[in-house]
């Protein structure tokens, strides 16, 4: 037990290291698929996600593509990040995971569809208003409390998905 929890504590340090390192902004063929797993693994060991159960269901023939490895993950840090706090944004959803009606979930996919790459997250949390939805990608625009976001994230994963010539929705 004691040596499995320092192994585990190792690798929470080992990604907190490689998630605070600078960027070389450095394009490479990069495994998405890998950057997706390790920042789920980042992502899961926060304090608020250990009750959350990450389904990751990703398409083992997906090619390495041109990009700065450390701003994808970013990425995906981010919108996972948002989608642990909207699972726990939303009261009415509180009662029926309390009461083990629902599980708290974070699914991610990746696929290749019409020849493109596609990586969809999805949590179970309240979800976007739709007036908010054309505003969600716009800097400091946040539905969170004042104090609990910064409304940065999906703006620099908006504008590092574009670099890359790709579509974030």
């Amino acid at each position: 037990l004691v040596k499995s929890q320092v192994t585990r504590i190792s690798r929470i340090i080992r990604d907190l290291v490689n998630f605070s390192r600078r960027s070389s902004y450095e394009i490479q063929l990069t495994d998405v698929n890998r950057r997706v797993r390790e920042a789920v693994e980042i992502v899961r060991v926060g304090k608020k996600a250990k009750e959350i159960y990450f389904n990751v269901d990703l398409n083992d023939n997906i090619p390495p593509l041109p990009i700065v490895p450390d701003q994808i993950e970013q990425v995906f840090i981010n919108i996972l990040i948002n989608g642990v706090d909207a699972i726990y944004s939303d009261p009415n959803a509180q009662q029926k995971f309390a009461e083990g009606k629902m599980q708290r979930q974070i699914s991610v996919r990746s696929s290749i569809e019409h020849g493109r790459l596609f990586i969809a997250i999805q949590d179970n949390g309240k979800g976007i208003p739709d007036e908010d939805l054309s505003k969600v990608f716009e800097p400091f625009f946040t539905t969170k409390k004042v104090g609990e976001g910064t409304g940065l994230g999906l703006w620099v994963s908006y504008g590092i998905i574009k670099s890359f010539q790709g579509i974030i929705k």
